[in-house]
């Protein structure tokens, strides 16, 4: 799949981009789906759009996230597109602070639980 096609496709080249989900695993299906955070400041729902003969997943994001839950899902991100640096630095930072994330997470869900 040409994902920078579709980047350029979708008028996303401006943002940057992280390939998450199962597409990033060592083995992963042919039924898994490709997920794209679109770091672009939105509050937007996510949008499944066919491209190529696959599914693609387009998750709206910002680089300021500060709710743990979504922090761990940018943990592992493939960088597609950054020409900022700012989505390396985020990833950094998260990779840096994973147990501490993990820990604080743990204890959301608990509290939660409730």
């Amino acid at each position: 799949m040409d994902l920078k096609k579709f980047i350029k496709d979708q008028g996303l080249s401006g943002f940057p981009i992280g390939l998450g989900g199962c597409r990033i695993l060592e083995y992963n299906f042919d039924s898994c789906d490709y997920d794209l955070v679109v770091f672009d400041e939105t509050i937007s729902d996510k949008q499944i759009v066919s491209f190529e003969n696959d599914l693609i997943t387009i998750h709206h994001a910002s680089l300021s996230e500060t709710n743990t839950k979504k922090l761990l899902q940018y943990d592992k991100l493939n960088i597609l597109q950054d020409d900022s640096w700012n989505l390396k630095i985020l990833l950094a930072k998260i990779s840096k602070k994973r147990d501490s994330l993990f820990s604080d997470y743990a204890k959301n869900s608990l509290i939660e639980s409730m």
